[in-house]
């Protein structure tokens, strides 16, 4: 008899009906702090490209073999920067030679080339800033060009 009593006030239509009601207001604050505590709109930002540009080895050319009949090259001078010719960059005390997008040094830098690298002279000479301008371009990498100036370029002799 007393499983009965206790089976009938634990089942009682106002303590199932209160429980209910207490469910509901646990479900509708829940769901109100969900919605008010939600992050706003998401903006996507703009991915930002990163580019790492990995130059190949070039191959090593031998030295000459000294032959007792051949003259040594003569040294050119600066003066002697012309379109057409090899130059490398020299004197920059490793810091680099700046290579601009115009001639001048209000112009962009584009990049900057190592000491001792080779570039073919493609235009100029141009005037700007008291200055001389050649537009170099490596012949190892199109893309690898750029306004630079006279006194930090030396020609090299072809061999």
């Amino acid at each position: 008899m007393d499983l009965r009593i206790l089976f009938r006030n634990i089942f009682n239509p106002r303590i199932i009906a209160g429980a209910v009601l207490v469910a509901i207001l646990l479900l509708v604050l829940t769901f109100t702090i969900l919605w008010i505590a939600r992050p706003g709109p998401h903006i996507p930002q703009p991915a930002t490209a990163v580019l790492n540009v990995i130059r190949a080895p070039t191959a090593t050319q031998p030295p000459p073999e000294p032959t007792s009949t051949s003259t040594p090259d003569p040294t050119l001078s600066p003066d002697q920067i012309t379109v057409g010719i090899l130059v490398q960059v020299s004197g920059t005390g490793g810091e680099g030679l700046r290579l601009r997008v115009n001639p001048g040094l209000e112009g962009q830098i584009w990049q900057i080339a190592q000491e001792s690298e080779i570039f073919l002279v493609e235009d100029g000479p141009r005037d700007s800033d008291n200055y001389r301008w050649w537009f170099l371009v490596s012949p190892d990498n199109e893309t690898s060009r750029g306004w630079a100036v006279a006194d930090f370029i030396k020609p090299v002799s072809n061999p």
